[in-house]
């Protein structure tokens, strides 16, 4: 089923007008993720950011995945930063061979085929 673009624009406008109206950040973040899974017929989704102060990316909401794997340890954003920086999507398409991913075990065990990273950055917040 391809994607429908209208819902999406709904998705990313309402978080916004709820980071605007003052809601938590982990909050919005949470409900994002959750019905961006949803949308892209997805069985898990992951929101993290980066953390300035030591290049790790802190876990802020996830929808559709164990705490196991949640909490499998520290992501460092040091492999991916160009692509961080550059705000593109990065398509996984063998994260099991990847040099990229820290935990491939972790992706075995929860069974992720592929993975579809979305960098963007927020200032102000």
């Amino acid at each position: 089923m391809p994607l429908n673009t209208d819902d999406a624009f709904k998705i990313v406008t309402r978080s916004h007008h709820l980071l605007q109206d003052g809601f938590p950040v982990e909050d919005v973040l949470a409900e994002l993720i959750g019905r961006t899974t949803r949308l892209c017929g997805a069985s898990g989704g992951l929101i993290r950011v980066l953390d300035g102060d030591d290049g790790e990316l802190r876990f802020v909401a996830a929808d559709g995945l164990t705490t196991d794997y949640i909490d499998k340890g520290s992501v460092s954003a040091e492999f991916g930063r160009s692509e961080i920086w550059e705000s593109s999507p990065v398509w996984i398409h063998d994260p099991a061979n990847d040099p990229r991913i820290q935990y491939p075990h972790q992706l075995h065990d929860e069974k992720i085929r592929t993975i579809l990273s979305y960098p963007f950055i927020v200032t102000g917040r």
